[in-house]
């Protein structure tokens, strides 16, 4: 087949969540189908990382937005019924480029990869479209309106309930949709009974480590710094649950490893016992001198990246329900769930004084992760569906 493939942000490097998800995507379809990329870049993209795009696609076509002139374009929508997300991501000279992809190629199939995407092409009615929506966006929105005070919990409101009516004008024009778990799947077929959902769940790569934290009591969080639930994740942590640990165990150390760290991250860091890094080459270093990985997420959609990669590096987790729910391992088994600060804080301190605890914990962990997230497996399934979905015709 020959695919056009759209995404909100560069696939390339797979440094976070919608990232891995897209790059893996892409590169599995590469091996046997043409593909067209076009996405817009939140940064300049280096050279090297276009390069590496360049091998798997027959052409790829970049826009680079500026994040400021991007908000303030979408302030101007604010008095109409568009999502604010609609015009930040909507860049004119890709517009144009993607138009001449289809004016120029034949394609057999659309696959939008985010809601962002489809205004780009909702317009197309002769060529099929799949829609990856990943997770729940305007869900994601009334869970911020949930936390948030006036006058920002109006606008994330807002942002839910137009988002909403447009992820069903989008399922209204695409073959098929994804979503990366169950849960995911349920809250979209609650408003979208038409369109068949599957549900394709991330995969992760098992990494090859040498594990090196007997004798210390390293708590570790990865993520974007500046995403709002990892920033409100940290500061709860710090606030609520680390002063309890450190009170059972005072050599235990909290390193928030993460790119972007905003000035609120960054002030975490003055306190006793916590370190903050920033960028990193590789978070896996970290994972290997972990002994427990925290992910106490107030605020989560889909499945957690972070969760399945400290699974996968034999790291033992603890976390929320809210960090969990897309995610089908058994509590007490492969991970501990808490979501009460003493709780939270009563498990990780049981993982840092026990050896045994932490092994089978991981142990768990690992077996589940070979057994369910293996992305040539998941990705063949979803391969299946684009094909069927190219042969049954435009919508």
């Amino acid at each position: 087949m020959k695919i056009l493939f759209l995404t909100h942000r560069l696939p390339y490097p797979p440094d976070r969540g919608d990232r891995i998800r897209s790059y893996h995507i892409l590169s599995h379809l590469a091996r046997r189908h043409q593909i067209a990329l076009a996405s817009v870049a939140e940064e300049a993209a280096e050279q090297q990382h276009i390069n590496v795009l360049k091998k798997l696609c027959m052409s790829v076509d970049i826009a680079c937005l500026n994040n400021r002139w991007q908000k303030i374009k979408s302030l101007f929508y604010f008095p109409t019924l568009t999502p604010l997300t609609l015009p930040f991501f909507y860049i004119k000279i890709l517009q144009q480029k993607i138009d001449c992809l289809l004016h120029q190629q034949k394609f057999d199939l659309i696959f939008i990869y985010c809601s962002a995407m489809a205004p780009y092409v909702l317009k197309i009615k002769h060529i099929p479209k799949v829609i990856d929506f990943v997770d729940a966006d305007s869900e994601k929105w009334f869970d911020y309106a949930h936390y948030s005070q006036l006058p920002m919990k109006f606008i994330y409101w807002r942002e839910g309930l137009l988002l909403r009516r447009y992820e069903k004008q989008i399922a209204q024009n695409c073959r098929h949709a994804f979503v990366v778990s169950q849960r995911e799947a349920e809250i979209f077929k609650e408003f979208l009974p038409a369109i068949p959902i599957t549900t394709i769940p991330n995969g992760v790569t098992v990494p090859k480590l040498n594990r090196n934290s007997e004798g210390t009591y390293k708590l570790v969080f990865t993520g974007v710094m500046d995403y709002w639930p990892n920033v409100d994740a940290v500061t709860y942590f710090v606030k609520e649950i680390f002063p309890i640990v450190r009170n059972q165990v005072p050599q235990a150390e909290f390193i928030i490893v993460g790119k972007n760290p905003t000035p609120q991250v960054k002030h975490l860091a003055k306190e006793r016992g916590i370190k903050v890094t920033g960028w990193v080459p590789d978070v896996r270093e970290y994972l290997a001198q972990a002994s427990v990985c925290v992910v106490p997420l107030r605020i989560a959609r889909g499945i957690q990246n972070k969760i399945l990669e400290a699974m996968a590096a034999r790291v033992p987790v603890v976390a929320t329900s809210a960090a969990t729910a897309g995610i089908e391992a058994v509590p007490g088994r492969d991970f501990l769930l808490a979501d009460e600060p003493r709780q939270f804080a009563g498990h990780v301190i049981a993982l840092l004084l026990s050896r045994e605890k932490r092994r089978q914990l991981a142990d768990n962990a690992f077996k589940f992760i070979r057994q369910r997230h293996n992305w040539e497996k998941n990705l063949e399934k979803m391969e299946k569906i684009l094909i069927s979905s190219a042969s049954n015709g435009s919508r």
